[in-house]
């Protein structure tokens, strides 16, 4: 495994939140569909605007980081207009320019369950949001693409890329205050590596299989 720049803030603290950036930065759209639904909005800002940030941000991705902002409730409290310069509304804001001008290209993915019920839900919820408290705002009309339906595939992220089985990411979860049960031990890691890993599996039987035809050629001499 490639080992990772560690990150510190000018306190000299641990800075976690951009390790998490720079260790999503080469992982495929299905790691970022399995971590986006665990990150603790309160110490994850900075990696939810920069996934929003990216082209490549899956719209499955890109939608659940959007209702996570709350912005149903923020309309319907009459608070939209100060909660646009709040780091929650700077990603919300950030995303509807975006997909506006078609910047996002990925819309492979759904989300798994329970989230793929949760991102309907907060739909909903912008639908009940009375229409008065919308027109109040010429940025409200919503583009269609973040009120579902939500097609695509379920994320296949590979074992050894998940918090459950990786304590390095465990670790990044843990540095910004989000559980993920028990830290995995590096063996874990190991195991779950190869046999996940096809062509690892495909390797070892091969392997095999020549041992065994040199074994039994053996036995006939």
């Amino acid at each position: 495994m490639a080992e990772r720049k560690a990150y510190y803030d000018e306190y000299g603290e641990r800075d976690y939140a951009s390790e998490m950036v720079d260790w999503l930065s080469d992982k495929p759209q299905d790691v970022w569909a399995d971590v986006a639904p665990d990150l603790n909005w309160d110490s994850a800002e900075h990696v939810l605007q920069w996934m929003v940030e990216q082209e490549r941000c899956d719209l499955a991705v890109v939608s659940w980081i959007f209702w996570g902002t709350d912005i149903a409730g923020v309309v319907k409290d009459g608070r939209y207009p100060e909660w646009r310069s709040s780091q929650a509304g700077k990603i919300a804001v950030t995303v509807l320019n975006n997909v506006r001008r078609g910047f996002y290209r990925s819309r492979k993915l759904r989300l798994p369950q329970p989230h793929r019920d949760d991102l309907l839900r907060a739909v909903e919820r912008w639908h009940a949001v009375p229409d008065a408290r919308k027109r109040k705002h010429s940025d409200l009309d919503l583009p269609a693409a973040l009120l579902g339906p939500f097609k695509g595939r379920t994320p296949r992220p590979l074992p050894h890329w998940r918090a459950q089985h990786n304590p390095y990411v465990w670790d990044l979860f843990m540095g910004m205050a989000t559980s993920i049960g028990q830290r995995p031990g590096w063996n874990n890691l190991f195991n779950i590596y190869l046999l996940s890993d096809w062509r690892i599996v495909l390797g070892a039987s091969a392997v095999l299989t020549a041992l065994m035809i040199a074994f039994d050629q053996l036995m006939r001499l």
